[in-house]
């Protein structure tokens, strides 16, 4: 039989794990109420109540340690996928040859990365190993970027306006080629042959070879 929302609660106290969830689903249920709209935000983890709908979704791994700089611009790139309806086929590993792209247009215009974790040249191209530890248990399978809950102008608030404005840039280049057109396309460009070349598979791509490459679009 169905219940009523939050009745489940009635027993438990906010002193409780349990208490404090009913608690938190209580407080949404009367913003529902109210037609407002609220995004909670935990690292990598968000609820968005809107439009008498609730979705959580974990689009990285809480146990994986990434700097702030690197969600956001995982964060930054979901958004932008979202927003021009680029979700199908929008692959775990789409996303790491476009935080490649997104990172060498940066180092190519500011001399300086946008995120400190290095991309290392894998099989399949350039690849930042701690996001791809942080996104791995999405296997295959698309990326749920259409349900983050994030507005495209909180994302981009993170970034100067000339760091978003070539974050876009180059994403509108990119983003609407497949994961396999990416792989293709990146194991033709210099910084994954320099690096491959230097120290085989796995060597690191070092700025400098970011920055001679992407200095060509600017």
């Amino acid at each position: 039989m169905p219940t009523t929302p939050g009745a489940a609660c009635s027993s438990s106290t906010t002193a409780s794990p349990a208490g404090l969830a009913c608690a938190l689903e209580i407080s949404i249920l009367f913003m529902f109420s109210k037609g407002e709209s609220v995004v909670l935000r935990r690292p990598s983890e968000m609820v968005r109540a809107s439009s008498k709908r609730v979705w959580t979704m974990t689009l990285l791994n809480d146990s994986i340690l990434l700097s702030s700089h690197l969600r956001h611009t995982i964060y930054f790139i979901a958004a932008y996928g979202s927003s021009r309806d680029l979700h199908a086929g929008f692959s775990h590993m789409k996303m790491q040859k476009l935080l490649y792209y997104v990172q060498g247009i940066i180092v190519a215009a500011y001399r300086r990365p946008l995120f400190p974790e290095p991309i290392y040249a894998w099989e399949y191209g350039p690849v930042v190993a701690d996001a791809w530890y942080g996104m791995r248990h999405h296997g295959a399978n698309d990326l749920p970027i259409d349900e983050i809950g994030l507005h495209p102008a909180y994302v981009e608030s993170h970034f100067s306006d000339h760091q978003s404005s070539w974050m876009r840039w180059i994403l509108a280049q990119y983003a609407h080629l497949t994961a396999q057109d990416l792989v293709r396309q990146t194991h033709d460009e210099p910084p994954w042959i320099e690096a491959r070349r230097r120290g085989g598979v796995g060597a690191q791509i070092s700025l400098v070879s970011l920055k001679n490459y992407f200095r060509r679009f600017l």
